[in-house]
């Protein structure tokens, strides 16, 4: 049974094996009629559940209140394919729900085909980006971050965007990342590991043995969003690898506000914001040699990096202001809730592209 479920997720994704925590719902399912029990006895005016897979499940079971699920991205993607029982779980989640709001115009349309969901019942919502807390450094903010981060002050910085974990394409980026470092000794790397994880182990190895360790700041903690911001203030380019199940991610519009240059895993929803003004170089994602000459070719061309921030600036502020966008989740609850209470909806030139 065990193979048989891998041979289907491999097949079904072209991951080689679910990650634990992607296969994991026995626990959610199990739980979710007590967490239920204890929402429910605070009198909400309505549910929000973050997670398919991992809260989902206790959602369902909150009768006679308005459910509201937000898919992060693997939930969808790849847990219910993991094995049979973990797709049962999620489609019985969003059956369950009243209104399904992921942040991405492509996983709203998957969710309705893949789990046979009516379509009237879903509403792609990004979440936006800080406009104002997310922009890029000035020359003193840079220099005093340069130096508290123990970066060269002339480095170009590349960044990981996303989380050093195997979902994220991340020993894809560290090759590519070690190829570029040993052909441009002015670039500073940067990657986010979360936690001391073996993957964090091995990129400290692998950099070390290469001599290249002081040109790479491994995180191997939790950081702060204010550190975050800091780091993605100071990024010229940033890639985002994610082979299947990215949604709209909010590290990917946060180092664009910052004014980095995007280098992106081919993608079906960053093609489509491709078409509405955002500015991104796409590479294979499973493709190490792709994404050394990406970054190089960015790192050299400083016009072509500044004409992106330029794009990328337009872009957000006509789409993904998090002000505008926060009041467009808030009118769909608020609808959900009694229609009466719903908020005026904003003139169609200022709507998100997945908002429809």
């Amino acid at each position: 049974m065990v193979a048989a479920s891998k041979g289907r997720f491999r097949r079904m994704t072209g991951i080689a094996e679910a990650a634990v925590w992607e296969r994991q719902v026995i626990d959610s399912w199990a739980g979710g009629p007590a967490l239920a029990r204890v929402a429910l006895s605070l009198r909400p005016a309505f549910m929000f559940a973050h997670d398919a897979a991992a809260y989902g499940p206790a959602l369902a079971h909150c009768q006679g209140v308005p459910r509201v699920l937000f898919p992060w991205g693997s939930d969808i993607y790849n847990t219910p394919e993991s094995w049979p029982g973990a797709g049962r779980i999620v489609r019985q989640a969003m059956r369950a729900a009243d209104l399904i709001v992921p942040s991405s115009g492509s996983a709203a349309e998957y969710i309705v085909e893949r789990f046979q969901i009516n379509a009237r019942k879903v509403r792609a919502i990004s979440w936006g980006v800080d406009l104002v807390a997310g922009r890029r450094a000035n020359e003193a903010q840079r220099a005093a971050l340069f130096t508290r981060w123990a970066i060269p002050t002339d480095a170009v910085v590349v960044q990981n965007c996303r989380k050093f974990w195997p979902v994220f394409g991340c020993f894809t980026v560290l090759e590519a990342f070690l190829r570029v470092a040993a052909e441009l000794p002015k670039c500073h790397f940067v990657l986010f590991g979360g936690s001391a994880s073996g993957e964090v182990r091995q990129a400290c190895k692998r950099t070390g043995a290469a001599g290249f360790a002081h040109r790479f700041t491994v995180i191997d903690r939790e950081i702060s969003l204010a550190d975050y911001l800091d780091l993605a203030s100071i990024s010229d380019v940033y890639v985002s690898l994610c082979p299947r199940g990215d949604a709209r991610s909010s590290s990917v519009l946060q180092l664009a506000a910052a004014g980095a240059a995007p280098l992106i895993g081919e993608n079906r929803e960053y093609r489509a914001l491709e078409s509405l003004g955002f500015a991104a170089s796409f590479v294979d994602p499973s493709s190490a040699d792709e994404l050394a000459t990406g970054i190089r070719n960015l790192v050299e061309r400083p016009q072509q990096r500044r004409e992106m921030a330029e794009r990328n600036e337009s872009y957000l502020r006509q789409y993904e202001d998090r002000e505008v966008q926060m009041d467009r989740l808030l009118s769909a609850i608020e609808q959900l809730i009694d229609p009466s209470l719903a908020t005026p909806t904003l003139d169609d030139r200022t709507r998100s592209p997945t908002d429809q």
